[in-house]
């Protein structure tokens, strides 16, 4: 299970520590950002820190070194390293909006991947 935690005393800068409780990886990306995206909508200007690959379920089955995410479905949907993906706004500016946007893009992928 993902849980958010403080990391500040403000109340507003937060991290993401846990592990996805379904077995499924993209499920398992999917329910990070939501929770991402659910924790933001209860507390609007609350920045998540969201751990990077090391919360990251496809990150931590596919990061391999010299393969670098063969076999994850979003370098197979042509964005390695997750470049060009709404992660990487996320990164910059960890807002409402691009969460979301990840959190959508997951999905989409999951559709694609289920035709």
């Amino acid at each position: 299970m993902f849980r958010v935690v403080p990391i500040e005393s403000d109340d507003f800068t937060h991290m993401l520590t846990g592990t996805p409780d379904n077995d499924d990886p993209l499920e398992g990306s999917i329910e990070k950002w939501s929770t991402i995206v659910f924790f933001q909508l209860a507390r609007p200007g609350a920045t998540i820190s969201d751990g990077g690959w090391t919360t990251c379920p496809l990150c931590t089955l596919y990061y391999r070194y010299p393969e670098r995410c063969h076999g994850c479905p979003i370098h197979d949907a042509g964005y390695p390293l997750c470049e060009d993906t709404p992660y990487t706004d996320y990164s910059i500016d960890p807002s409402l909006t691009n969460a979301y946007a990840e959190l959508n893009f997951l999905k989409e992928v999951k559709d694609e991947n289920t035709r």
